[in-house]
């Protein structure tokens, strides 16, 4: 009869171990998609902020249709539809991104008309340390004419460090669940 006991208890102990891991996986997975959409949007928010600056500088009424197409998770081209700088689009692009707290290397390429390529801007870090950059990761559009494209290399990695607590919080569940396991 106790024999029947324990293995009902360790049993259900088993089933409870299975529905915590499971649960704190999907808690793990809602937040590393919570953390992809914040991102995004800030991303989405700060380009459409430059955008408008530079329509404001070139007296120029703003599109209907939205200029910003992501190509990829880290790629976007921004369709400006307009002449602009480069130093004028480095120092927007930097204050956009600081003003919404992305704190994210980025590089960013121009399309040149007169050569009809990918002009590759700069790399910018937040941390100020050159890093290896990469000129051929940019390429041509054939239907736009006046764009811009950013790309954010280390984008995934920033997902899985901002969710560094859950990683901690994950860690110590498994260890508590390794002790429950050895104790029965």
């Amino acid at each position: 009869m106790k024999f029947n006991r324990l293995n009902t208890v360790i049993f259900i102990g088993f089933l409870a171990i299975v529905g915590v891991i499971i649960m704190q996986l999907f808690l793990l997975n809602q937040a590393y998609i919570f953390e992809k959409r914040d991102t995004e949007d800030k991303i989405h928010f700060a380009l459409q902020d430059v955008v408008e600056k530079i329509y404001r500088d070139n007296n120029s009424e703003l599109p209907v249709a939205n200029p910003i197409k992501k190509v990829s998770e880290n790629y976007f081209i921004v369709n400006v539809n307009d002449v602009f700088e480069n130093r004028i689009l480095e120092h927007y692009l930097k204050t956009e991104f600081d003003k919404v707290k992305l704190e994210l290397d980025f590089e960013y390429a121009i399309y040149d008309c007169s050569s009809e390529s990918m002009v590759y801007g700069n790399y910018i870090s937040v941390d100020g340390k050159p890093s290896k950059v990469c000129e051929d990761c940019f390429s041509k559009n054939p239907d736009l004419t006046y764009y811009f494209a950013i790309r954010f290399p280390h984008l995934r990695q920033s997902y899985f460090t901002s969710l560094s607590q859950y990683w901690v919080f994950t860690a110590v569940l498994f260890l508590v669940l390794i002790i429950y396991v050895y104790s029965v």
